[in-house]
This record gives C-alpha cells, structure tokens and sequence, in this order.
C-alpha cells in the first residue's frame, strides 16, 4: 500500500484530486465457482483454490476503501458494482482479472456515467 499512497502523494502535490478504483473479479468468496470460471481462471502458483484469489482481491479492496476514507479520496467501486452487473461473471471474465470485450463495455459506461459529473465540475 506504501507504493499506492507515494502515487497518491504525488498527484496531490500536484493539485489532482484522486479517485480510487476497486477491482472486479472473476472468483467471489460470495459464490460458488462455474465450471467455466474454473476452466478460464488463473490462479496464484501457490494454490489450486479459487476462493484463495478471491479473498486476496476482496482483501485489497477493502484496503482501498479504507484508504480512500483515511485520505478523504474519491472512490469508484468496481467490485461492488460488478457483484450485481458482471452477472454471470463467466460471461465477462476472459480470465480471473481481465474483461472481455462485453465486461468491458459494461464498465465503460458505468465509469463514463461515474465519470461525466466529476469532469464537468472542473472545466
């Protein structure tokens, strides 16, 4: 996290106004894996175990929840947001981070939707 907060200094010292992004994921401790998902996920070396990938990635997120609070940032919050419009995961995920063209899509819109209001409070 000590990486993420020099950027973060760094665009402060410059008057930016920083927004932090969570990220989606193909693999939820809230659900069960697809056989899909399972076939298309890249896990850690270190395990076979999707739920392992996804508690790592929740745990990051959280941290960048609370960061984003400790900092007074703004926050996009992607992994929420794709709980319930990244559904069935299978069908957005060309593996366990990465969207394909559908995923990518949807997230475009929703972060030109999130977006749109903030630039337009600046210029």
């Amino acid at each position: 996290m000590k990486q993420i907060e020099k950027i973060i200094d760094g665009f402060e010292a410059i008057g930016s106004r920083v927004y932090l992004v969570t990220l989606p994921g193909l693999f939820s401790t809230k659900e069960k894996p697809s056989l899909k998902a399972l076939k298309i996920g890249h896990l850690p070396t270190f395990t076979e175990n999707p739920y392992v990938l996804a508690t790592i990635t929740e745990k990051f997120n959280q941290t960048l929840r609370a960061l984003s609070l400790q900092r007074n940032l703004g926050l996009i919050d992607l992994e929420k947001w794709g709980m319930i419009n990244l559904h069935p995961k299978d069908q957005y995920f060309t593996d366990s981070v990465h969207l394909n063209a559908k995923g990518l899509e949807k997230i475009g819109a929703f972060l030109a939707d999130k977006l749109k209001p903030i630039i337009r409070s600046h210029y």
